[in-house]
């Protein structure tokens, strides 16, 4: 985390440093949390998988794992003719007074 807010004081020097928006906004970002899952390319379209063996094309239904690379090893899982990706979203919400 220090290391993103050093590298964004040196970009954002100046008056929106100084009021705090700036730090209130790197601060939140250096927080973020995420969760990976794994999407299957079926029927023409991509579509998230809840297992092996049934899906569901609803975000919330999948399956979301802590790290990518548990997500990578279930992508792995699938038949190598069959298409699959890993995505994330962030689970933390990013809230910026100013």
């Amino acid at each position: 985390m220090t290391d993103v807010i050093a590298q964004a004081k040196q970009i954002l020097k100046g008056p929106d440093w100084d009021s705090g928006l700036a730090w209130k906004s790197v601060h939140a970002i250096s927080e973020e949390k995420y969760v990976w899952s794994v999407q299957v390319f079926m029927s023409g379209r991509w579509i998230f998988m809840v297992t092996l063996n049934t899906g569901n094309s609803l975000e919330e239904a999948a399956k979301w794992f802590p790290t990518k690379e548990r997500a990578e090893y279930f992508a792995s899982l699938w038949e190598p003719d069959t298409p699959a990706r890993v995505v994330k979203r962030r689970v933390s919400p990013v809230v910026v007074d100013g």
